[in-house]
């Protein structure tokens, strides 16, 4: 990655670059005579229905905080999430199914390991022969991540890395992109067994916000960073899980035996809340 070769690293240091810019920038706060016009125009341009939020083009007092703005209550009403797998986000459901012998697919026929992905191979066992799906967040999308199901929160792992960009058109003929870039992954525990969530960072993403625990809001991280919590953190499905500061995916992974996904919906976009799968 970044020391693999000069114009590699030059790459790596300017999509860094990039992004703290863009997320600098994001967090300015601008007159309302200037910030509310450029918002409507990012509106008009993705063709975005904001008759489903709380937070309304005028009330943002910086463009981050539109970007990410928090849904209506009550918009998103969650599937039985005792029978149903929720989607963690808004966006288009790119690929799923079954992870065999630690390998898995950010998008069709583009593979990266499942070990290297998760950052810790004991952990990353739990997942072998599994099964996984991932969901892309254009810019257009809802931002926040929630919950697939109900579990206890045991941990979570920050792994800093690259910020390439996600869309599966540069997937396809890119591998291993998903454990090159930053991440974070949450570990769970259910009554079916071990699942985890992982926010996968990207260009222009300024940063990746955990909402479950109080201790953890506003604060930025930066370097390897491995958390297990003195007591499991008991969390609903539905929940909130984090925010990302600008777009990009969610992996969700699950022990072998315990989901099987809807496949008719791969390709397909999907809504937060809405079901993707049965659970086993």
């Amino acid at each position: 990655m970044m020391r693999s070769g000069g114009k590699i690293s030059v790459g790596y240091f300017f999509r860094r670059l990039l992004s703290a810019v863009v997320g600098f920038l994001t967090q300015l706060r601008l007159p309302s005579f200037i910030l509310t016009p450029i918002i409507r125009l990012y509106i008009r341009h993705y063709d975005i229905d904001m008759s489903q939020f709380a937070l309304q083009p005028e009330e943002a007092a910086t463009f981050g905080e539109f970007f990410a703005r928090p849904l209506k209550d009550g918009c998103r009403p969650p599937a039985d999430s005792k029978r149903f797998v929720l989607s963690p986000a808004d966006g288009i459901l790119t690929v799923g199914g079954q992870i065999v012998e630690g390998r898995l697919e950010q998008i069709k026929g583009s593979e990266y390991n499942l070990y290297e992905f998760v950052g810790d191979p004991s952990y990353g066992a739990a997942f072998d022969n599994g099964d996984y799906f991932v969901v892309y967040l254009s810019p257009r999308d809802y931002h926040r991540v929630h919950f697939p199901a109900d579990a206890s929160v045991v941990g979570w792992h920050y792994i800093p890395g690259d910020k390439k960009t996600v869309q599966p058109s540069f997937l396809r003929g890119h591998q291993g992109v998903f454990v090159q870039n930053e991440r974070l992954v949450v570990h769970m525990q259910t009554p079916r067994g071990p699942l985890a969530v992982v926010m996968v960072g990207a260009t222009c993403v300024g940063r990746m916000d955990i909402s479950f625990d109080p201790m953890l809001e506003g604060v930025r991280l930066s370097s390897e960073t491995r958390h297990v919590c003195r007591e499991p953190v008991a969390v609903s499905a539905a929940a909130e899980l984090g925010v990302f500061k600008m777009g990009s995916t969610v992996v969700v992974l699950a022990a072998s035996g315990m989901l099987r996904l809807n496949d008719s919906l791969v390709g397909e976009n999907v809504k937060v809340n809405q079901s993707v799968g049965v659970w086993l």
